[in-house]
C-alpha cells in the first residue's frame, strides 16, 4: 500500500494525507519495536531507515519488471536488513 498510493497521496485532501501519514508513523513505531539501538530515537531511526530501504526496493523491483535485477534489488535490500544471511 505505502509504495503504490505514496506518490498519490499529496494529490488528496488533508484528511486522507492525515490518515496515510498516520500508517506510516504507526508502521515505524512498529518497526522501532523490533530493531537494534541503545536508545528510543536511535531504534527509530533504525526503523526510519529500514522502512525506506523496503520501500525504495519494492518501487524499483517492481520498475524492473519481471527481470533478474527485480530479483537482484529485493534480494539485496533483504540482505542488508539482516533478513537473511
Amino acid at each position: 500500500m505505502f509504495s503504490t498510493l505514496g506518490a498519490e497521496v499529496p494529490r488528496h485532501d488533508a484528511a486522507v494525507q492525515q490518515v496515510f501519514a498516520q500508517g506510516v508513523a504507526s508502521t515505524i513505531q512498529l518497526l522501532s519495536t523490533l530493531v537494534d539501538g541503545q536508545t528510543e530515537d536511535e531504534r527509530r531511526s533504525h526503523a526510519i531507515a529500514m522502512f525506506s530501504q523496503w520501500l525504495g526496493a519494492l518501487v524499483l523491483s517492481r520498475a524492473a519488471s519481471n527481470s533478474p535485477l527485480s530479483d537482484e534489488i529485493l534480494a539485496v535490500a533483504r540482505k542488508a536488513s539482516h533478513l537473511e544471511g
